[in-house]
């Protein structure tokens, strides 16, 4: 079937965020459940996949042989994704200095490496949250501390390739 294996494709090599997206797709029947949990065991793509809620529940409704060990097999040991993602930002949180902030880069690094699936005043994608109204809110309109906060939360590296 041409469109699972274009979606198979379009998998293993989409961002984190829209392979859920298309994990669910797949997992719409018990052939494309099955072949998730393949792609996984295969180490094609993420076992994280199988974390998400959705994409779980998704695989269980199509019921493939065997689901809920295979699922417990390829996720055993890993942490759930909130509590990784919330271990990140501690470490960077703990790094940052505030007096060494720079709005300047930070708004450089939003613009070169966020804007791919971001907006912020409707410039940039459309696949991640959009930046305009949600920034306001949480850093109460203070544009500074959110470019100083997009600095602290963006790995070095990125940082380093957007100079």
């Amino acid at each position: 079937m041409p469109a699972r294996e274009a979606l198979i494709e379009a998998l293993r090599v989409a961002p984190e965020r829209m392979q859920a997206k298309l994990a669910l797709a797949l997992a719409s029947n018990q052939e494309g459940a099955e072949a998730l949990l393949e792609l996984t065991q295969e180490a094609k793509v993420s076992p994280r996949l199988l974390l998400e809620p959705s994409v779980k529940e998704r695989i269980a409704a199509a019921k493939p042989a065997d689901f809920s060990e295979r699922i417990e097999k390829l996720t055993k040991g890993l942490s759930p994704v909130n509590e990784e993602v919330q271990k990140i930002i501690d470490a960077r949180r703990a790094k940052f200095n505030p007096a060494k902030a720079n709005a300047g880069l930070g708004a450089k690094v939003f613009t070169k490496t966020c804007t791919v699936c971001h907006s912020m005043d409707n410039q940039g994608g459309a696949v991640g949250r959009t930046w305009t109204g949600w920034a306001i809110a949480a850093w109460n309109g203070c544009w500074k501390m959110c470019w100083t906060r997009a600095e602290m939360l963006i790995p070095p590296s990125a940082r380093a390739r957007s100079h």
